[in-house]
């Protein structure tokens, strides 16, 4: 693959606002591509409509280009999922033409019921109450109930991949996962295919995100070969977490991209220090993104989880309303509105400069780099569902 070749994506979800967690996944996400020459699409994944918060599509776009992330595409309707319904129901047909899908009349209270359902790795593995169903069958059930489609997975369904930071992955889909659902009932399309055909769509072949999405990966691989691609290069990372160990969660009084930005916020600062949690730079102190480009390795991320504290004294996360210290002035200081930033750009706009104040951040662990010491690791686990970055 030559360096020309490389696209990557940001696809995050409008179901919320940008914290500290989404916000390294999506630096380092930026960083592994670019430091390949390669291209970034932003992807707007909103195909759950319902769970969008309105507003927080142009907040997460206005939250990128503050952090100083650029990317390469035109932000048009090519990128919003909600857009693109059409090409979810030409790939349901092509599997549906060859026998891979069949109805489902399951209610999720029903499954949960089945006692003798084996756990796979995204709950309870679906038995497969309605695979055999006949016609007769279905057709009596759609009387009283809109089915759900799900993706017959053969047994057994190795799937193997070597991921660029968590390293060889090996399991049986039939038994880790079984059938799954890839159109619920109410036609919402699901994540899992939605995510594949818009990978394939716009020709991506590296995806950094949280390690949280990794029990996704060997579903998204099959997809991608039962639809002809060859599946992209995957990089799983460490999670920021609060200190009960579970993934950094507003609860946790996680901050906000926005909030941030609104307490006057220097965004180097916020850089250098998602910079330093996961192990590209030794010292906290202020930079932009692209001055982490020439020494990336993803060999240097670090391989445990994160605590994040929001309390503390070990390093103050924003400035208020002067500049850091050590920090010079850039070109991009003046005021510009959402509307004029360019899709590919040298500089990010300002921080808005109102005076406020911020929580700070501290880092906890055995080392500078805020990795989990033995306590807290036994409570981070491995089970956290995140659907903010596919």
């Amino acid at each position: 693959m030559t360096r020309s070749s490389v696209r990557g994506r940001l696809a995050p979800s409008p179901t919320g606002y940008l914290h500290l967690g989404n916000a390294r996944s999506f630096l380092l996400a930026w960083l592994q591509v670019r430091a390949l020459g390669g291209e970034i699409i932003l992807r707007i994944e909103d195909v759950d409509a319902a769970r969008a918060v309105q507003g927080a599509d142009r907040a997460i776009v206005e939250d990128l280009a503050w952090l100083g992330l650029d990317w390469d595409n035109p932000l048009d309707g090519r990128f919003y999922q909600s857009q693109r319904l059409d090409n979810y129901t030409t790939a349901l047909s092509n599997l549906h033409s060859r026998g891979l899908l069949y109805e489902c009349f399951c209610s999720r209270r029903e499954l949960d019921s089945i006692a003798s359902a084996p756990h796979g790795v995204a709950g309870p593995r679906y038995p497969g109450t309605c695979r055999e169903f006949g016609e007769r069958e279905r057709e009596q059930r759609r009387r009283t109930k809109q089915p759900a489609l799900r993706l017959r997975i053969p047994d057994p369904c190795p799937v193997e991949f070597n991921d660029l930071v968590a390293g060889f992955q090996r399991t049986d889909l039939a038994r880790s996962a079984g059938d799954f659902i890839l159109a619920r009932a109410d036609g919402v399309i699901g994540y899992q295919l939605a995510v594949v055909v818009d990978d394939i769509a716009h020709g991506i072949t590296h995806v950094l995100r949280g390690d949280d999405l990794l029990e996704s990966t060997p579903r998204q691989i099959h997809l991608h070969r039962l639809l002809g691609n060859t599946p992209p290069h995957f990089a799983h990372v460490p999670l920021l977490l609060g200190t009960d160990g579970a993934r950094l969660a507003k609860r946790h009084g996680a901050v906000s991209l926005a909030e941030l930005r609104a307490a006057g916020a220097d965004p180097q600062r916020v850089v250098g220090y998602l910079a330093s949690s996961c192990g590209l730079r030794d010292v906290a102190e202020p930079c932009a993104p692209h001055e982490l480009i020439a020494g990336f390795d993803l060999s240097r991320i670090g391989r445990e989880p994160t605590v994040w504290r929001g309390e503390g004294e070990e390093w103050e996360l924003p400035c208020t309303s002067r500049r850091c210290p050590n920090t010079p002035p850039t070109s991009s200081q003046s005021s510009r509105g959402t509307d004029d930033y360019p899709h590919s750009m040298a500089h990010p706009p300002p921080s808005v400069r109102h005076s406020g104040n911020a929580r700070s951040v501290r880092q906890e662990g055995r080392n500078s780099h805020g990795r989990l010491d033995n306590d807290a690791r036994q409570h981070s686990g491995t089970n956290v569902h995140n659907a903010t970055d596919g």
